[in-house]
């Protein structure tokens, strides 16, 4: 994600990706726009998480744990159900 793989997506494209991530504490709100409608033109999955930022990736600096906000974290039900039964778009 972000604005460096703006500039490969068409690669991306091209080597058949079958979605991006749309939701993660990374993104900023333009990135998270762009992403959602690139995906919804494109008919691709839109994935997110905040595994390998947060804890669970060992994202701790000076004894803070780090929070994902909700907004930006995660995947939608809805994505979720369409990426588990195979319905691209």
């Amino acid at each position: 994600h972000g604005e460096g793989h703006k500039e490969a997506i068409s690669e991306f494209l091209d080597m058949g990706v079958l979605g991006f991530e749309t939701r993660h504490p990374d993104l900023t709100r333009e990135e998270h726009l762009f992403y959602e409608r690139l995906c919804k033109e494109k008919g691709l999955y839109k994935m997110g998480g905040c595994d390998h930022s947060g804890v669970l990736g060992g994202n701790i600096e000076h004894g803070e744990q780090y929070v994902c906000d909700y907004e930006m974290s995660g995947i939608l039900e809805e994505d979720f159900m369409r990426i588990y039964e195979r319905k691209l778009g």
